[in-house]
């Protein structure tokens, strides 16, 4: 028998998918698969996400000679690439932590590396265990961590960045500070979903010429900013990071059920991209132009937003929707 991550039928980009991965004999482990759902945010009050089954966090440490259940690809292609394997429990080395993943978080750059490769169509590693993000619980510490952080429940990022293994398996391990502790209250499914998204949109805002180094409360008051894709997963988080730090957010949408995201996030204002006032109703609420506008896909929504700029901020984007970039 194999196992695979499993997809809902007919999702689409305006419907949630919960992929679950499969493992003959094992708890399903759920999957949060953000190319058919891009409503994926930093914040749970923003984001209604759909009740999930939870793996069960072990009470001891596994057993060593035992192999774990991983997703790996060895080639660049499409899903039929991926094959589930065993192998060894990994040991965490010096400054670093094993996590026991509870959900793998998918990102487009998961599944662009696997389809088109990390460099000149190549993949950098013999075998590739995928996915950036994820959350869980650590339950081992490498040599330089306090021995207080075995049990604490986190989320992670870059866990794959310049490194074979992602949190597609049952453990992974990464540096300690690229697993940071979950606040009480704050759900694995949330911690899976904050990772790349939540990082790209707070790199936006700071990135720009005259923009604060770091947000806050405060940080861009006086300011307006405008989020293209305010339902979206950077989008998203970048309307509630801009908010928190006191601007007035305009954001972009592209649906009513969109809207009611973006407002939720804390968007003061709401303009509908495809409707075609949407210069002048940006105009309308920012006559003087916007100061920063926050963009991850500039070549698809360029028109009514290169319209609202005052031209002395930049205009930071996460390039995606150009071709494969």
């Amino acid at each position: 028998m194999g196992a695979a991550i499993r997809h809902p039928p007919q999702a689409g980009r305006d419907r949630r998918a919960e992929a679950t991965l499969v493992i003959p004999g094992r708890p399903a482990i759920p999957h949060l698969d953000r190319r058919a759902d891009k409503r994926c945010a930093a914040s749970e009050a923003a984001v209604s996400l759909a009740a999930v089954g939870r793996l069960p966090v072990p009470q001891r440490l596994p057993d060593k000679g035992v192999p774990v259940k991983a997703i790996v690809y060895a080639s660049v292609g499409n899903r039929d690439v991926l094959a589930l394997v065993d192998r060894p429990v990994p040991e965490p080395g010096p400054g670093e932590v094993r996590v026991r993943v509870a959900i793998s978080g998918v990102n487009a750059t998961d599944w662009k590396c696997r389809r088109f490769g990390h460099a000149d169509g190549r993949l950098m590693y013999p075998e590739v265990i995928p996915h950036h993000d994820g959350s869980g619980v650590i339950d081992a510490v490498g040599s330089g961590v306090a021995a207080e952080r075995v049990g604490q429940r986190v989320w992670t990022w870059e866990s794959a960045w310049r490194r074979p293994h992602g949190t597609a398996a049952e453990y992974v391990v990464l540096p300690s500070r690229q697993a940071v502790e979950l606040p009480p209250g704050a759900s694995l499914e949330l911690g899976a979903s904050i990772g790349l998204p939540a990082l790209a949109a707070h790199r936006c805002p700071t990135s720009a010429r005259q923009a604060p180094a770091r947000l806050g409360p405060g940080a861009l008051a006086g300011r307006t900013v405008l989020v293209a894709g305010g339902a979206g997963a950077v989008g998203h988080a970048a309307v509630q990071l801009a908010t928190w730090s006191g601007a007035t957010v305009i954001a972009t949408v592209g649906s009513p059920e969109k809207e009611k995201l973006a407002r939720v996030a804390g968007a003061g204002h709401v303009v509908h991209h495809r409707s075609e006032s949407a210069a002048a109703d940006i105009r309308a609420i920012a006559p003087t132009g916007v100061d920063l506008i926050t963009e991850v896909a500039p070549c698809r929504r360029r028109r009514p937003h290169r319209a609202a700029g005052r031209n002395r901020w930049s205009l930071p984007a996460r390039a995606r929707g150009c071709g494969r970039s």
